[in-house]
């Protein structure tokens, strides 16, 4: 689980990891679930799901490979024989690194989501939301994309609701929205960006973030003075020449492009 979680930090979305962990605002009380991750699984709870843990399961396994199935059916051997949740953890993580490596990231977001349940712990449910996160950006299909959003989006309230003063599960949250707006709200991701940009003004994450979406729209001008700004509060963020070198290639400089893109890839 150690390599996964590498491989995926910084998933803002990040280039979620490969350069992310993805802003957001909420609403905290003395429960140990924020109002609106209680909201969410109210909603999920009324709504059956066209797509489930067992048809993905299902699907992935007519495509595994002979040797795939025989490692993955000892493994589900040890988890039967198992009763203790404690022991169950290097199993599920075997389960998730087993599947993640398959590319299949909804189904390593299930199990990690399975450990997180027995730890509670804020990072085991940060390493869920961003497994999750992963298996949204890269599914296509509408069904898939709907599953891990709504797993992503309880695994990062998770998160908070333990630790409400990481910004960085907060971002992950709003990228979540951004990937797919709710039709009552659809720029409800943009605002709680800008929400956590006016709290954090010294976190290059948010700044980061609004210049990938401001590069989306094709508001360049606007991206560069973001990332000129993030560079300024962490000018060691290699995401930041990176997308600079793409925001000064689309505005027509190519000698700071290839500054940029040195700095990028050194």
């Amino acid at each position: 689980m150690a390599n996964k979680k590498s491989s995926l930090s910084g998933l803002q979305w990040i280039s979620i990891g490969v350069s992310i962990a993805l802003f957001l605002v909420l609403y905290f009380g003395f429960s140990t679930k924020s109002p609106e991750q209680k909201k969410v699984e109210m909603v999920r709870s009324q709504n059956l799901e066209a797509t489930s843990i067992m048809n993905l399961l299902n699907e992935a396994g007519d495509r595994l490979s002979e040797e795939s199935a025989a490692v993955l059916h000892s493994l589900e051997a040890d988890l039967r024989d198992t009763d203790t949740d404690s022991l169950k953890v290097p199993i599920y993580e075997a389960m998730s690194r087993f599947w993640y490596q398959q590319g299949e990231y909804a189904i390593a977001g299930h199990y990690a989501e399975k450990i997180a349940e027995i730890l509670q712990s804020e990072q085991s449910w940060s390493i869920a939301g961003t497994t999750h996160a992963l298996a949204l950006q890269k599914e296509t299909e509408e069904d898939k994309r709907n599953y891990s959003f709504q797993r992503a989006v309880n695994a990062f309230e998770s998160a908070i609701s333990i630790n409400p003063g990481n910004v960085q599960h907060k971002l992950n949250l709003a990228l979540c929205y951004t990937e797919i707006p709710p039709q009552d709200n659809p720029m409800r991701g943009i605002q709680m960006l800008l929400q956590l940009q006016d709290e954090n003004p010294e976190y290059a994450g948010v700044k980061i973030a609004l210049a990938r979406l401001a590069i989306k729209t094709g508001q360049y001008e606007k991206a560069l003075e973001r990332l000129t700004q993030a560079r300024e509060i962490d000018p060691s963020d290699k995401r930041i020449p990176c997308l600079l070198s793409e925001v000064y290639r689309m505005l027509g400089n190519e000698e700071e492009a290839a500054k940029n893109e040195f700095d990028c890839l050194n």
